[in-house]
């Protein structure tokens, strides 16, 4: 009896083995999928509004180096966006130029020169130039030329720049961010407020005569679904060039230099650059009313020349002009300065509000600028109240 339990737990044993070893040998052999590949796709950059819609600014009828000068850095973002195009920029993707415009009898003849300009990056920024001088009239015949200039950096590591020959899909990418300053129709509704970045995806059919499908996430308000269908159809309008089926993710990035309120939810870098955009605004503005202020005075010190020479010359109504005129520039000049400081004021507060880690460099660029604009506003109130003591005595 024990030898027969035994030869069954034998045979028991030899049975389960061979059923499982039966079992191994017919398993399919089931290979994991290999892990998506992860294809990088870079050229996600902001796009500044301020290119289609850029900051009013009042001209002054006296053109003066200063009035030059105002011009050329109110042109900033269209200057940056001429160098997003790779076909732009030299191999080190370094640009440095000199910038500047003369004016005289025939006109305005602007001038760009500098390391790393191709031809193509030469006519663009000549191009932005002009478009920025278009006011300023030809001066009379028997006046002197007026010139002015500006420096002008860009560094494609850290400035709006797209390249290519990464990969399909981020050319593609690319190639979207070059025609978007094309798309000024769409982001009309942000013409005078600060606009919304978002996000999508792009599908490419394998065959070119299948249109592209563009897609946006659900939930965006009125304004920002109104300039996404536009952005759609002008995707649906572009050459893109593919060799098979691609999915693209989209990110529009947008900032506005021709705003002074802040991008509401933004991350820091991009409003750290928004920041930067008003301060080259305000620049710019300080520029245009430091000439103005200097023709003023220019044609008031004109004036008390001509009048000591010879007091007949002029009427006291007319010297009352000329005074009053000089104590306008000066109070546009300081009220200029003064909405400046305010609003450098307001960054350097943000800026300190925020993880201070990574914004070392724009908050000591704010506090040099605000040490820069006190000792400059302390001036022009001298000014003010000089020349406004002297035009008691005028009238």
């Amino acid at each position: 009896m024990r030898d027969r339990f035994l030869l069954a737990a034998v045979v028991g044993a030899l049975s389960w083995a061979c059923a499982t070893q039966k079992q191994e040998q017919v398993a399919p052999d089931v290979t994991p999928p290999p892990p998506p590949k992860q294809v990088r796709i870079t050229n996600y950059n902001a796009f500044d509004l301020g290119t289609c819609f850029p900051a009013p600014i009042d001209v002054p009828k006296v053109v003066t180096p200063e009035v030059i000068t105002g011009l050329l850095l109110t042109a900033r973002a269209d200057l940056d966006e001429c160098m997003v195009d790779p076909a732009h920029r030299g191999q080190s993707g370094v640009t440095r130029a000199v910038l500047g415009a003369t004016v005289d009898a025939t006109g305005v003849q602007v001038m760009v020169g500098g390391e790393g300009l191709t031809p193509g990056a030469k006519d663009c920024l000549a191009s932005a130039l002009n478009a920025h001088l278009s006011k300023v009239e030809p001066l009379p015949a028997t006046a002197k030329p007026v010139h002015g200039e500006i420096d002008y950096f860009h560094d494609a590591a850290n400035s709006p720049a797209v390249t290519l020959g990464v990969n399909e899909a981020s050319d593609v990418v690319a190639t979207l961010r070059i025609a978007e300053r094309q798309w000024c129709d769409c982001f009309a509704v942000w013409r005078d407020r600060a606009p919304t970045s978002f996000e999508g995806q792009l599908q490419l059919a394998q065959e070119d005569a299948t249109p592209p499908v563009v897609t946006f996430p659900p939930g965006a308000d009125a304004d920002t679904a109104q300039v996404q269908a536009c952005v759609a159809k002008k995707i649906e309008g572009t050459k893109l060039a593919h060799t098979g089926a691609l999915t693209v993710p989209l990110k529009f990035v947008f900032l506005h230099s021709g705003i002074s309120e802040p991008l509401p939810g933004a991350p820091a870098d991009l409003a750290v650059l928004q920041l930067e955009g008003l301060r080259t605004h305000n620049r710019a503005a300080e520029q245009l009313a430091l000439g103005g202020r200097a023709a003023a005075a220019n044609a008031w010190n004109a004036t008390v020349t001509r009048y000591s020479a010879n007091p007949r010359a002029f009427t006291m109504k007319q010297l009352r002009a000329g005074c009053t005129a000089l104590e306008d520039a000066d109070r546009a000049l300081v009220t200029t300065q003064e909405r400046f400081r305010a609003d450098e004021q307001r960054a350097l507060d943000w800026m300190r509000a925020q993880d201070p880690s990574g914004l070392a460099e724009p908050i000591a660029a704010a506090e040099q600028e605000l040490v820069r604009l006190a000792t400059a506003l302390e001036t022009s109130q001298a000014q003010l109240a000089q020349d406004s003591a002297g035009c008691a005595k005028v009238k």
